[in-house]
């Protein structure tokens, strides 16, 4: 019934608790894949110039997705000192 049910959801973890141990627990798996939305994003936006070289579309894209880590990286642990 509904006591068993507010129960049963107070027991569980919540969905960003359970994202924050995952995180906490794949540290490096978080990062890279934060990296690799990054490079993937910043190089379709440059092969979206034409006017450009590959070599200086691959240059901008890897320094575009280095910016964007530094930047999620850092909100992010923003957000878990929030947590805490």
């Amino acid at each position: 019934s509904g006591t068993e049910a507010a129960k049963q959801m107070a027991e569980a973890p919540s969905k960003i608790e359970s994202m924050r141990k995952w995180v906490v627990d794949h540290k490096l798996r978080a990062v890279g894949c934060l990296w690799l939305s990054g490079i993937s994003s910043s190089i379709a936006f440059n092969w979206s110039r034409p006017n450009m070289k590959t070599s200086v579309k691959l240059i901008h894209a890897k320094r575009g997705s280095c910016r964007c880590l530094f930047l999620q990286v850092f909100r992010f642990q923003i957000y878990l000192c929030h947590l805490c």
